[in-house]
């Protein structure tokens, strides 16, 4: 069998989830949330989505809003698919995007996929790394069902040796509860290890000179 296969699946069907690890939130914790300008910062996406539906997205009316342990984790989960690898951002896809601080309030249970009895209920790292969502979206419903309230899972683009990121459930849409400070994302690729540049002008806007004699 290749090790080049993807061996996480999806929950199997009459397994017993009861004790699935996990971690509860027990104090009000700020964190980052990474989101395109003119949108607010607590939103609740659903699948089956369109483009940029989430790893964890719950089916409607339920919704996921996404968020990390800090800056450089939401920014690189921001650019990760596009910009990761080479360390590099165009100034255009910077300015796109913005990170706001908001608080993780307390009383929160999350499923903690990256804990290590997490692996007798079949959960793999692949669950936060594989490129397909299908597999990550029937764990999340599997998730809400048991009444979890997100999941707590190590962010696909970063490194270290605990979970940074955060799925939290809810109904599908738009929040309007309290932000605090926003960082745009010029600043923000900055702070987090990218080097931000400025594409060339495109050729089609240039003047060419020619030498004299040359038409």
């Amino acid at each position: 069998m290749s090790r080049e296969a993807t061996f996480q699946s999806d929950p199997l069907p009459g397994r017993d989830f009861t004790g699935f690890p996990a971690v509860h939130t027990r104090g009000a914790e700020r964190k980052y949330r990474s989101h395109s300008i003119g949108r607010g910062a607590w939103f609740f996406a659903s699948a089956p989505g369109g483009p940029g539906a989430g790893r964890f997205d719950l089916a409607p009316p339920l919704g996921t809003c996404y968020l990390a342990d800090t800056v450089a984790v939401a920014v690189r989960e921001r650019l990760g698919p596009s910009y990761a690898a080479s360390g590099m951002v165009p100034r255009w896809a910077a300015e796109e995007f913005q990170v706001t601080e908001l608080d993780l309030s307390p009383g929160k249970k999350c499923a903690d996929v990256a804990a290590a009895d997490a692996a007798t209920f079949g959960v793999t790292r692949e669950l936060s790394t594989m490129d397909s969502y299908g597999i990550p979206q029937q764990w999340a419903a599997l998730f809400e069902s048991l009444g979890f309230d997100g999941i707590r899972y190590p962010a696909r683009f970063s490194t270290g040796y605990s979970p940074d990121a955060w799925a939290l459930f809810g109904p599908a849409g738009p929040r309007s509860w309290p932000t605090y400070a926003v960082i745009d994302g010029v600043a923000a690729s900055e702070s987090s290890g990218f080097s931000v540049y400025s594409p060339p002008a495109s050729a089609a806007g240039l003047s060419v000179s020619l030498p004299p004699g040359v038409t």
